[in-house]
């Protein structure tokens, strides 16, 4: 038994697992970007319609609206646009080769993958940048990998796997530039710069990016403020500039120019014209055109149901904490199809996540302290993290106030941030085992990841798409419903399944 332990956490504490961990992910977000039927829930129908109206222009600007668009919202002044205009270039040279749409959405799924497994090995980096342990890297991105909703993302064509990608690469930049300031050196110029680049790229890839843009904003003015010789560091700043090679100095010129100018268009003009960053559909075109929109569409008519007939609303915050941590839970370990249909989640990997998600929270709260005095780096990612996470839940009650439901509370929305969360309970978890079990702490440590990762296997990842998939979901390909129907089969007899969908609804409505 020791030695099977002993194993077990060397894989773990092996840089080459997590090469594994990557593999799983590709395998799981290929074969479902091969399998399911377009479009896939999560919106892709939205993101690949833009990406295709983005194709017959060369500019990122619409100067007025493109015919036949209402189902895509208010396009000439939507915030989060980048990715769709992006990723129409590579859409350009997918329509030379080949005409087959069902080939053009599957070729940019897989630049899709490529974008999120890209985001692990960023997020990899920027953990090992604070000094995290390996092993424990490595066990939260497994757990991570194994989430179904999380291979499900990958394989969409869906702007939130760019925002996987620049969201550690963005806190990488910014603790670069922190640890500089807290030392008392010279920023460095590239880092900087590229930083100020990527922020306005990636509040431009997804508006909801801007609490974390505040948070490194934040970050870095206080470890400025806090510095002597203030004016030193802008000398500093622009020596380091005048030492750069002719041809970095201009590219890095060039696109700070270009995104600090895009972002100024957009959220600047948004902020002048409409006092808000994400303007309503209805502020920027007409009501006709809105009420194609999906999203605009559903709050409207609720909105209209309250005011025509006010129904009591349950305000307490308590509830609704509950309500939307359990919905956040649910929506990613749910399967779902391109009709929006939806299967409730298999109740082990449930269960294992709400009792995480539960001694997580008291654990953070507990030994938060603890862990940030003994890994520093972690207070901007974290920040970031609770900044981000406060600003969704207050969007989503001001909407349940407002429309008297539940909207939008989706756990994919947590994703590119699961990997900083799973960490820090990690280290929380880890300071509390260490101290109940004394010596025996990295024995019990091994053993409860293990029995985590044999839970997480009753349904975990592509899993549940095995299990509760039907030939509807598919492709209506001969083969592609035969493999899927195969690997049903053999899958779904080993999977404890128990039918607890009416409590599930009770819980999350």
């Amino acid at each position: 038994m020791k030695k099977l332990i002993q194993t077990i956490a060397a894989i773990l504490e092996s840089r080459k697992f997590f090469w594994v961990i990557v593999g799983l992910l590709i395998f799981q977000a290929v074969w479902l970007a091969l399998s399911a039927q377009y479009p896939m829930a999560f919106d892709e129908n939205y993101h690949f319609g833009i990406i295709q109206t983005y194709a017959h222009q060369w500019g990122p600007w619409f100067s007025s609206t493109p015919e036949n668009t209402g189902s895509l919202g208010a396009l000439i002044r939507e915030p989060s646009y980048l990715y769709h205009y992006l990723m129409s270039f590579p859409y350009r040279l997918i329509t030379l080769i080949t005409s087959d749409q069902v080939h053009q959405i599957i070729l940019l799924r897989f630049i899709n993958i490529t974008l999120f497994s890209a985001g692990l090995v960023a997020f990899w980096r920027l953990l090992r940048q604070i000094h995290i342990p390996v092993k424990l890297i490595n066990f939260s991105f497994l757990m991570l990998v194994l989430i179904p909703v999380v291979p499900f993302l990958a394989a969409h064509i869906n702007y939130d796997n760019l925002l996987f990608v620049l969201i550690p690469i963005t806190l990488s930049l910014a603790l670069a530039c922190g640890q500089a300031l807290h030392a008392k050196k010279p920023v460095p110029i590239v880092q900087f710069l590229l930083l100020t680049i990527l922020v306005c790229v990636a509040s431009l890839a997804k508006y909801v990016y801007l609490p974390i843009a505040f948070a490194i904003f934040l970050y870095l003015t206080v470890l400025w403020v806090k510095r002597p010789h203030k004016k030193q560091v802008v000398s500093q700043l622009w020596t380091s500039f005048r030492d750069l090679r002719l041809s970095i100095k201009i590219g890095l010129i060039l696109a700070l120019i270009v995104s600090v100018g895009l972002f100024i268009e957009r959220d600047g003009g948004n902020l002048i014209m409409y006092r808000d960053v994400a303007p309503s559909c209805a502020e920027v075109e007409s009501k006709a055109h809105c009420s194609q929109y999906g999203p605009w569409a559903r709050n409207n008519r609720m909105a209209e149901d309250m005011r025509t007939n006010p129904q009591p609303v349950d305000a307490s915050p308590v509830r609704f904490f509950i309500a939307w941590i359990l919905g956040l839970l649910h929506r990613l370990y749910f399967a779902i199809n391109y009709t929006y249909a939806n299967k409730p989640p298999l109740v082990i990997p449930f269960v294992l996540a709400l009792v995480t998600t539960v001694a997580g929270l008291i654990l953070m709260v507990w030994r938060g302290v603890t862990v940030l005095r003994r890994y520093p780096g972690l207070m901007l990612p974290l920040g970031a993290a609770l900044l981000y996470g406060l600003t969704l839940m207050y969007k989503n009650y001001t909407d349940y106030l407002t429309l008297g439901n539940l909207v939008a509370i989706n756990g994919r929305y947590f994703i590119p941030l699961l990997p900083l969360i799973f960490v820090f309970i990690g280290l929380a978890a880890s300071y509390t085992i260490d101290r109940i079990t004394k010596r025996y702490g990295t024995q019990t440590k091994t053993i409860l990841a293990s029995l985590a990762f044999i839970l997480m296997l009753q349904g975990g990842g592509l899993l549940t798409f095995f299990v509760h998939s039907e030939p509807g979901w598919y492709w209506q390909e001969h083969t592609v419903i035969e493999v899927n129907q195969a690997a049903h089969d053999i899958v779904s007899p080993f999977i404890f399944q128990y039918d607890y969908s009416a409590l599930t609804r009770l819980l999350v409505q």
